[in-house]
């Protein structure tokens, strides 16, 4: 058992590009030049109520979503917070 000591590290990587990809579609729909309105067409194309108030929401969701991986990604990696994060 080489990597036996390793397995609580080996997510770090996916939870790296995960957070990074949900930080960089919400931050679009958030801040992004029209990044707002597509996500509302789409939204109302599905019948969804609420379009416009929701598609606020779609983007604070991703993006919070994404910092809040890195953010525990990054408590991960600190060895004084390694045990509350598992």
């Amino acid at each position: 058992m080489i990597f036996a000591g390793q397995k609580d590290w080996a997510p770090l990587p996916l939870r790296g590009v995960l957070g990074i990809g949900l930080i960089m579609h919400g931050g679009i729909k958030l801040f992004g030049e029209g990044g707002h309105e597509n996500i509302v067409h789409l939204i109302t194309q599905l019948g969804v109520p609420f379009p416009g108030l929701m598609g606020w929401v779609v983007g604070l969701v991703e993006f919070g979503g994404g910092l809040g991986i890195r953010k525990t990604q990054c408590c991960a990696m600190s060895p004084s917070t390694v045990f509350f994060v598992k």
